[in-house]
């Protein structure tokens, strides 16, 4: 037996589809996430799992969604961008992946003031699944961003979900569970990480070098006028 995520995925989105899916369970999506990256440069952010539960193992993982979002802190200018993932690349949650699916969404209730979001996603091509034992980790993709040649400051990531729900993780027949700390109700998010982008050397040099520079100047010439017109 074989399924598609992708096409479960699209079909979920076109047709108003949903999949069951349970509150509290024991996969929860890792936080604390922190990156770096130089302004008009690109770099992968590792998405991961945990299995938190009191005592057993989660045998049947056979795929995952996540609603994402990319949203500025206050005082940063340019932008930064989600533009792909791809399956990860060491400790790997799925090991026969499919075609990732990664498109734009809209949620039924603005959260973190906005509604616009990116709606990610893979899954083993076949019917291979994965064992979390208690307490393990693992990587679920690689999260490609890139920032403008103008950018500076910190945005946060966040994952969302709603009621139909996002963001869960799928079983080897297609059933959907929320993540643990992810529940399927409106305006429900998560603060995974931020990420933060450091200014070109050039910008750096302008504003920390020639901003003193240029006000010396100013003074000097001032002065200079001053002492003329006396």
């Amino acid at each position: 037996m074989k399924t598609s995520f992708r096409s479960c995925c699209l079909a979920t989105i076109l047709m108003g589809c949903v999949w069951q899916s349970a509150q509290g369970t024991p996969v929860t999506i890792d936080t604390g996430k922190v990156l770096s990256l130089g302004a008009g440069a690109s770099s992968t952010l590792v998405l991961s799992a945990t299995n938190t539960n009191a005592g057993s193992s989660v045998t049947n993982f056979n795929g995952w969604t996540l609603g994402l979002q990319l949203l500025p802190q206050a005082g940063a200018t340019g932008t930064l961008t989600m533009t792909g993932i791809t399956n990860a690349s060491t400790n790997q949650a799925l090991t026969a992946p499919d075609t990732p699916t990664f498109i734009n969404g809209t949620l039924n209730t603005a959260t973190n003031g906005t509604t616009a979001y990116k709606y990610v996603g893979i899954s083993n091509v076949d019917a291979t699944t994965t064992t979390f034992a208690l307490g393990q980790t693992l990587n679920l993709a690689n999260l490609a961003v890139s920032s403008s040649a103008g950018a500076s400051g910190v945005w946060n990531l966040y994952a969302v979900n709603q009621n139909p729900s996002q963001s869960a993780w799928l079983d080897v027949t297609g059933l959907g569970t929320d993540y643990g700390n992810l529940p399927a109700t409106n305006g429900t998010s998560i603060l995974l990480g931020t990420m933060t982008v450091v200014p070109e050397p050039g910008a750096v040099w302008l504003i920390g070098v020639a901003g003193p520079m240029f006000f010396a100047l100013l003074a000097r010439n001032r002065t200079r006028r001053v002492s003329l017109a006396a």
